[in-house]
């Protein structure tokens, strides 16, 4: 089940929050589930967002990320097994992912 839009007109989608903010914050989550985990694959990481969301994820909405974080310097290949490619964090990604946390929590300190 993909996520529902707005419409106003036919045709013409206003905007979807929960879009959005899944789309705002993908790096950073994809950053959190590799330190949580070590290391994970790109399956890994789609099946632990549609944990999370309980949402059908498109594969292809997290490998462009992956690639921007790994041409960053955040991430790098750790190993391949098959077609399976393996990721984990830098010292830089787990840098760049505490100043991440630490911006969360001040933004967000009063959520409940």
């Amino acid at each position: 089940m993909y996520p529902i839009v707005i419409f106003k007109y036919i045709g013409s989608p206003i905007y979807n929050m929960e879009y959005d903010i899944l789309r705002g914050y993908l790096s950073f989550m994809i950053l959190f589930f590799i330190d949580k985990n070590k290391e994970m694959s790109g399956n890994e990481i789609v099946n632990e967002l549609e944990k999370r969301i309980e949402r059908r994820i498109n594969p292809g909405t997290i490998y462009p990320s992956l690639k921007r974080l790994k041409e960053n310097n955040l991430i790098l290949i750790r190993k391949k097994i098959r077609k399976e490619i393996y990721y984990s964090l830098t010292q830089q990604g787990k840098r760049e992912l505490e100043k991440g946390v630490k911006l969360f929590n001040k933004l967000f300190y009063d959520i409940k």
